[in-house]
């Protein structure tokens, strides 16, 4: 044979032995994934281990449709539900597919947590379900979901800190609060739980069959596995932290497990602890904090910014010091104002009013913001600083004072509007309006001529709603067309619910309809169009040319 098409037959032989490789590979693959979402629980478990211990398993997975990949967790779900090995068997907390380590239920959980990189949201929130079912089954289980709150993927993070905080609550009406809707209506899909139409219900339902699945021991190890995680890892320190928060019945169990990382050796630990002790919230901390505002800068800042997180009068010193001290850390000092704001203290106060005229503009911000948070007791000094010579304290008074949004401060704030400052006038104007606000609507009414006041006097006039409406639409019918454009606009604002009131002032004041016309055409929408055709029956070219011009921006044309 010539040499040349003995070659060429080597050659093709080699082609079609690749191919067949490639075709039974490909075969191969899709017959463990039919397994996988197949109704045999046995051959599903064995085709997704044996996917994991080939490393095929998340490039078979990642290519599959979104139903498949979904189907695909319960796969995992199942495996992860089964007995570990012997303990001499068994592989570290960490997935491994090498042959001198043999799979563990935990690697299907690292599996499933790998789902939460997943692009489709269905798909993660499947996988959350999955962690919740057999993420506290084993402690191996649990090592996985616990590692998986410092991957830098942030979904895979949130869903893992989700999990956890669920996995850990000690009765179900507090996992019921954490659990959300795609939860619930995943576990009634797969039949773990009935259909209810109220969600309060469901997620009570799905809060009790989750925390039935849990092993107690397992369940008992969380905290402390928690707060080891967070010494020997620093991304997991954060989280850890926001896991913790969530126990609000086992506070004081948290206190103790973080108290002892005050004393490491490794400041970053302090740092992450007092962290987590601010996240925690218990005045109980305080006092294993208070030494560490005797430590370096760091440390220092970590503990102010916890002692602020709990907001104890315990804790007040601290912060007062801290928030008046122009040498602490810029967002220490901030932190620590709002530290203060909910203390809400005389002295708090004091201090919070003090920052008010820091050299720092942030700072001013913070305190105002603090003052706000504070609310009711804060009133008094806020209403005592309008009064002030200084225009700065006049203006941050008023802005705490919007925030705070009590009637108990309308006789100040009215006072004020009258201020020379026009800076100062316009935020007390501003700070009246909020919904509801009854006596401040004739003051509020009375400036809309006010060429400093009407467009602040307006919005807050909409701010305040529906008690606002009958003056308004007195106002439309004022000889200043000033007042009636700001009364106008200020119901425009106000929406649909104003367009039977205006149509119907519309009917009996012919000063008012041009005004009316403007309003509708403001507000817009199929109601506001049917009144505006409505009041074509009335007379006057400058009226219906006024009619005309509110269709046209509401979008129609004569």
């Amino acid at each position: 044979m010539n040499r040349k098409y003995l070659n060429y037959g080597i050659f093709i032989a080699l082609v079609l032995i690749v191919i067949g490789i490639a075709v039974n590979h490909s075969r191969y693959i899709r017959s463990q994934i039919d397994a996988m979402i197949g109704p045999n629980k046995a051959a599903a478990i064995a085709a997704a281990k044996s996917l994991v211990e080939s490393q095929q398993f998340s490039d078979t997975i990642s290519g599959e449709p979104k139903e498949t990949r979904i189907a695909v967790i319960q796969a995992l779900e199942d495996w992860a539900q089964q007995p570990p090995p012997p303990a001499t068997a068994q592989s570290s907390s960490t997935t491994s597919s090498s042959s001198d380590q043999p799979l563990t239920p935990a690697d299907a959980v690292t599996q499933i947590v790998a789902f939460l990189k997943d692009q489709d949201k269905p798909v993660r929130d499947r996988a959350i379900v999955g962690l919740l079912r057999v993420g506290a089954l084993s402690k191996a289980n649990l090592d996985n979901v616990i590692t998986g709150i410092e991957d830098t993927d942030a979904n895979t993070s949130k869903g893992c800190v989700l999990a956890l905080q669920i996995l850990g609550q000690t009765n179900a009406q507090n996992a019921a609060r954490l659990i959300p809707l795609e939860t619930v209506d995943i576990l009634h899909s797969l039949g773990a739980i009935p259909y209810t139409s109220q969600s309060n219900q469901g997620a009570m339902a799905a809060a009790k069959y989750i925390l039935s699945l849990r092993n107690p021991q397992v369940v008992s190890m969380i905290i402390p596995e928690i707060v080891a995680k967070m010494v020997t890892d620093v991304a997991a320190r954060s989280p850890g932290g926001d896991v913790l928060s969530s126990y609000t019945d086992q506070s004081e169990q948290c206190v103790q497990a973080l108290t002892p990382l005050l004393k490491n050796s490794d400041d970053t630990v302090k740092e992450g602890a007092a962290d987590a002790l601010g996240k925690v919230g218990s005045k109980m901390a305080i006092p294993y904090l208070m030494p560490l505002l005797k430590e370096n800068a760091d440390v220092r800042k970590a503990a102010i910014a916890g002692i602020a997180l709990i907001a104890n009068k315990a804790g007040e010193k601290p912060l007062i010091e801290a928030v008046n001290d122009p040498t602490v850390d810029h967002d220490v000092r901030e932190q620590a104002a709002v530290g203060l704001g909910k203390i809400g203290t005389p002295e708090a106060i004091a201090a919070l009013v003090k920052a008010l005229s820091d050299y720092d503009l942030k700072i001013q911000e913070s305190a105002t913001d603090a003052l706000a948070v504070a609310g009711k007791p804060a009133i008094p000094t806020l209403l005592g600083l309008l009064k002030s010579p200084d225009t700065n304290l006049q203006y941050r008074a008023a802005q705490a004072l919007a925030r705070i949004a009590l009637p108990e401060a309308n006789a100040g704030l009215i006072a004020a509007m009258r201020d020379k400052d026009h800076m100062v006038a316009i935020q007390a104007c501003i700070a009246l309006g909020f919904q509801g606000n009854t006596s401040a609507v004739q003051p509020l009414i009375a400036e809309l001529a006010n060429p400093v006041l009407g467009q602040s006097a307006a919005n807050s006039l909409a701010t305040i709603g529906a008690a606002s409406q009958p003056a308004l639409i007195k106002s439309l019918n004022s000889p200043n067309d000033v007042v009636a454009y700001y009364a106008s606009q200020s119901l425009g604002q106000q929406g649909e619910s104003v367009v039977p009131l205006i149509t119907n002032a519309a009917k009996g004041s012919p000063a008012a309809r041009p005004w009316v016309a403007i309003t509708l055409g403001e507000i817009g929408g199929k109601n506001a169009i049917t009144s505006l055709e409505d009041m074509r029956k009335y007379k006057g070219d400058l009226l219906q040319n006024d009619i005309s011009i509110a269709l046209n921006k509401i979008g129609v044309t004569d």
